[in-house]
C-alpha cells in the first residue's frame, strides 16, 4: 500500500480530501480506484473511507500547480 498525502477539510455539512495531482497516478483508471477507496465508495454509507453516512456531503479536490 502506498501512502498519498492529503488534507482533510470540513465545512458545514460537507467534508473532503484535497490532494495534489502530482501525488496521484497519471493513469486515470488507477487514479479513480484510489479516489474511490479514499471516499469509501462501495459502501452506501462510505464507512470505509471519509464516512458521514451520506455520499452527497463528501467531496474530493485534485489540485495541480
Amino acid at each position: 500500500m502506498k501512502k498519498i498525502p492529503c488534507v482533510m477539510m470540513r465545512g458545514g455539512t460537507s467534508r473532503g480530501a484535497f490532494l495534489l495531482a502530482e501525488h496521484l497516478p497519471e493513469d486515470q483508471t488507477q487514479r479513480d480506484k484510489i479516489l474511490m477507496a479514499i471516499m469509501g465508495s462501495g459502501n452506501d454509507l462510505e464507512i470505509d473511507g471519509i464516512g458521514g453516512g451520506n455520499p452527497l456531503t463528501s467531496k474530493v479536490a485534485i489540485i495541480s500547480r
